[in-house]
């Protein structure tokens, strides 16, 4: 059974007999310790929202979160820990959240264990006030008598240096040596502890061991190295490492990138195909695309308006819904056509998310392939494209590869391939991307699982589909050959 479509999501399932948010984890990020052990395989453990505790579900027991749907809760402790709970479910986290929210309570408890410190209760009694307790305990009988006993008890183990208050330093003990007594009476106040320590033998240079003293660890050596300035040498032929070369550039900003646009005011539109989005008390403007909301059936039932005047959204939806829709539906929307400034405009609500076109040669290279993608009818590639956009991996450059050898395998008559594409072609990508997860094994996590699957998803299909050389053309010798014998 495959659970992909709702991992990584927040569903609702019913907790101590109440409906209750939570987020289904996958099996691999769990921290160990805290949940049991699958009762069956085809279990999920999902977290319980404000609880943050792991419990393990069924699909089926997994419903899904409608965050439009008007709920009520008791006054009591738990219906406002199930109103926190669904509050924090509309902000809709991702997974990177919750995994730190969990370590760092397993982390809290561990160190609450690690330093913890068992005193005993009479060590805490300094108040002189109180009566001591006595060693004899009173037995009374039936009669007025009483018998007074005395309790035996243990002599008590002292304690450890390092469970010690401070305070005073203990005497020294009086050597068992006759000393003449001083003529001179000194008062029993003026000594610290009530006796004469006249007779103590005070610490000379004989009688300790001097501490030997640390050598200052030696200084750095300084390095003479220095940048000299000149550029990695890299073949002309080498379009790939020249391509990665200039994205890098991009990327860190050496001053060659444009500066960014700043947004233009925005005016209403009459389209049908458009969607007039009103947000916030301001009434910020946002157009978006009609066909992808139809996708989201909880915004959809709020447009107004038609063909005419066009469609619009007032701000009484996102009110309700504390903007995380319409955040997930912008989200969605850069990362489905991978163009920059799709959605133009300020929202408070999306200062987080980040246009996808950050380099401009990667967008446009992207776009191109998900439209032949859709000519093609590679729906599977279109998901995976998706997917891959959306997590904005470090192996970026080797993911816009593999993507441009998949859709470019098996059709090279549906497409335009010039010289340096089919150099590109060429090169066994997805071997070097499993080479460089297997040396680093840090990046098997869910950034770099869109990678994975489209490696695996592109040998499963050149398996499938075979490489078709084209035929070869006659060369120039062959050619004046056949004109000689035409002569």
């Amino acid at each position: 059974m495959d659970n992909s479509d709702i991992i990584e999501s927040t569903r609702v399932t019913e907790l101590e007999g109440e409906e209750w948010p939570c987020f289904v984890f996958p099996d691999h990020h769990v921290p160990p310790g805290m949940i049991e052990p699958r009762p069956h395989k085809h279990a999920l453990p999902v977290l319980f929202l404000e609880r943050h505790k792991f419990e393990w579900r069924s699909r089926d027991a997994l419903n899904d979160f409608d965050p439009c749907e008007t709920r009520t809760f008791d006054a009591t402790r738990t219906g406002r820990d199930r109103e926190q709970a669904f509050k924090e479910a509309l902000e809709y986290h991702d997974l990177d959240h919750y995994y730190k929210l969990v370590c760092g309570i397993q982390a809290a408890q561990e160190m609450a264990k690690d330093n913890a410190i068992f005193v005993d209760d009479s060590d805490d009694n300094d108040d002189g006030n109180l009566h001591k307790r006595s060693k004899h305990t009173s037995l009374q009988g039936d009669s007025d008598d009483e018998v007074m006993i005395t309790s035996v008890t243990k002599k008590k183990r002292p304690y450890s240096s390092a469970f010690k208050r401070p305070g005073p330093p203990t005497p020294s003990p009086t050597p068992n040596k006759k000393v003449k007594a001083s003529s001179k009476k000194v008062l029993a106040s003026s000594l610290p502890f009530g006796e004469d320590d006249s007779d103590v033998d005070l610490p000379h240079s004989s009688t300790f061991t001097p501490t030997p003293t640390r050598k200052s660890a030696p200084k750095p050596a300084v390095s003479t190295w220095k940048p000299s300035g000149n550029l990695p040498k890299i073949d002309p032929n080498d379009y790939v490492a020249r391509k990665q070369l200039e994205l890098l550039r991009t990327k860190k900003g050496d001053g060659k990138s444009p500066p960014p646009e700043k947004p233009k005011a925005l005016e209403p539109v009459k389209d049908p195909l458009k969607v007039n989005i009103y947000v916030g008390a301001e009434k910020k403007l946002f157009i978006l695309d009609r066909t992808l909301i139809q996708k989201h059936p909880s915004i959809m039932k709020h447009i107004t308006g038609d063909n005419k005047n066009g469609f619009e959204i007032q701000n009484a939806v996102f009110k309700k819904l504390n903007p995380t829709a319409f955040e997930s539906i912008v989200t969605w929307l850069n990362t489905a056509d991978y163009a920059p400034r799709l959605i133009e405009g300020d929202h408070p609500h999306l200062e987080g998310v980040k246009s996808t076109g950050q380099f401009e040669e990667a967008a446009d290279a992207a776009s191109v392939l998900w439209n032949i993608a859709h000519k093609l009818e590679l729906t599977d590639l279109q998901e995976l494209i998706y997917r891959k956009i959306e997590v904005q991996t470090p192996l970026a450059a080797n993911s816009l590869l593999l993507m441009t050898r998949m859709v470019f395998w098996n059709s090279p008559t549906d497409a335009k391939i010039d010289e340096k594409m089919r150099k590109m072609l060429r090169l066994d990508v997805a071997t070097r991307l499993h080479e460089i997860l297997d040396e680093e094994p840090l990046l098997f996590n869910r950034v770099v699982k869109s990678d994975v699957e489209l490696a695996n998803y592109i040998w499963a299909y050149q398996v499938e589909h075979p490489w078709e050389e084209p035929p070869e053309h006659l060369s120039e010798d062959d050619g004046d050959d056949a004109e000689d014998d035409d002569e």
